[in-house]
């Protein structure tokens, strides 16, 4: 698995660092697609996984809400961050190092929140366990 992330890390440094249509709609694409599975699969599976899959997808949606430009109110804790790093590296004004940028942030932000979400509940699953077998003796 830690394969696969790398090659999918590597995949977005590679888009970011060339920019282009093409890799702002593969990365856009990516994302959207994640955001789906996550929630097919979080109404799919129980537990750990559930919460897996459960944080990532909300995560990734409110991480996407709070950085894109279609939230309603003002408060955008994220939107900074695209647009520095495609300042910082591109300078030419192109948008499209900020959504290669924005979505590459969203799907790694997710992942950690989505890991945290999962050992969270285990740590809750353990502490129940615990508690039973306080009461049962």
């Amino acid at each position: 698995m830690l394969l696969v992330w790398t090659a999918v890390v590597a995949g977005l440094c590679t888009a970011f660092v060339t920019g282009g249509a093409h890799w702002a709609a593969a990365v856009g694409t990516l994302t959207v697609s994640a955001v789906t599975a996550a929630v097919l699969l979080a109404v799919l599976h129980r537990g750990a996984d559930r919460a897996f899959y459960a944080g990532f997808a909300a995560f990734a949606l409110a991480f996407l809400k709070t950085g894109g430009g279609w939230m309603p109110v003002g408060i955008t804790v994220f939107s900074h961050w695209p647009t520095a790093l495609s300042g910082w590296w591109h300078g030419n004004g192109s948008l499209w190092p900020e959504v290669i940028a924005k979505h590459s942030l969203v799907l790694i932000a997710a992942t950690l929140a989505a890991y945290a979400c999962r050992a969270a509940y285990l740590l809750h699953e353990r502490r129940d366990q615990r508690v039973e077998a306080a009461a049962a003796r």
